[in-house]
């Protein structure tokens, strides 16, 4: 989100018209499982009365999935937090010096302490080899409501003035865990 400089009042703080969503951009895990297959015949008899190719249809007719993301021993929410805040400050020619606040929004954390904000920052700084410093940062957790609220309280944020750069950054980044049905035990992530 951004703001550009409103024609009358405090420069600082955002009108209505001028706080909105400049750019998106994503990263996802680079390993998939197709869903037809073990996914599909493992859930087939809960979510389809056991016919795996009505699952496989209603899946990838009804929402457009053929294959399922799964993270790699090396990917958390924070990597890929931080591989989106990348493609995002690049394709958007946004420098980090113009950045004032990092919300990001999750379920998931690679800890129980530090902000996974924090982190990303951490590689925001090492990646573009800038301090960060100047940069407040917060996580919200509340599953997918969290994005929602961190878009809220950056238009907040930019609309008040209490962001004193032009950029507020919202990340949204989450790795589900469901647990494998029928006799095998364990989880799957994607």
């Amino acid at each position: 989100m951004n703001t550009k400089v409103p024609s009358q009042g405090n420069p600082s703080k955002a009108s209505l018209e001028t706080v909105g969503i400049d750019g998106v951009a994503y990263a996802v895990p680079r390993l998939t499982l197709p869903i037809a297959g073990e996914w599909a015949e493992r859930r087939a008899s809960v979510f389809a009365h056991g016919d795996v190719d009505a699952l496989v249809a209603k899946v990838s007719s009804g929402i457009g999935v053929t294959e399922m993301a799964v993270a790699d021993a090396h990917e958390d929410v924070v990597t890929l937090g931080a591989q989106a805040m990348r493609h995002l400050l690049e394709q958007q020619h946004i420098a980090l010096a113009d950045v004032g606040h990092v919300l990001f929004a999750s379920e998931g954390g690679v800890d129980f302490s530090k902000s996974a904000s924090s982190y990303v920052l951490g590689l925001m700084s090492e990646y573009f080899a800038q301090d960060t410093s100047h940069i407040a940062n917060a996580e919200i957790k509340f599953a997918c409501a969290a994005s929602s609220y961190a878009i809220e309280y950056a238009a907040a944020l930019l609309r008040s003035g209490m962001c004193a750069r032009k950029y507020v950054v919202v990340i949204a980044s989450d790795i589900a865990r469901y647990e494998i049905l029928h006799r095998f035990g364990g989880v799957y992530v994607d």
